[in-house]
């Protein structure tokens, strides 16, 4: 007995999931490699933002921006892991989102710029997971 293939996994289904891994990986680890070269200049003084700068921040976007161009590579490679790792890395940015969030709601200084940021890379890297997560069977 012969069973119809999934409207998910059609030429044309393919065909589309084939140049978006491809586009994210790009995307991620363009972000990725903008992090890193951000935050080491604000590490060595080369860059003094016009705002209060946690350190702790600006210590974890650089180690985040690393990560990134690993997962990249990885989604480039089309490891099997790597769409996990990406999810991983939005959930990460998530949840220092929530702490940068939290702390301004207390009367901490965090800047809005610090803010925008993990927002925007928040939502980078969701968009890059679910452009990576594997096709599901009908």
């Amino acid at each position: 007995m012969q069973t119809e293939p999934s409207p998910r996994d059609t030429p044309r289904a393919r065909s589309a999931r084939a140049w978006r891994i491809p586009v994210a990986a790009l995307a991620g680890g363009a972000f990725g490699l903008a992090s890193v070269t951000a935050g080491l200049r604000v590490l060595t003084g080369l860059d003094t933002p016009g705002y209060v700068v946690l350190p702790w921040l600006v210590r974890y976007n650089v180690a985040a921006g690393l990560a990134a161009i690993v997962v990249a590579v990885a989604l480039w490679q089309r490891d099997r892991h790597a769409a996990g790792a990406a999810a991983g890395l939005a959930a990460m940015h998530a949840l220092v989102l929530g702490v940068l969030v939290a702390m301004r709601l207390g009367g901490a200084t965090v800047a809005i710029d610090s803010l925008a940021a993990m927002a925007l890379r928040t939502v980078v890297w969701a968009g890059v997971a679910l452009a990576a997560r594997p096709p599901r069977l009908a």
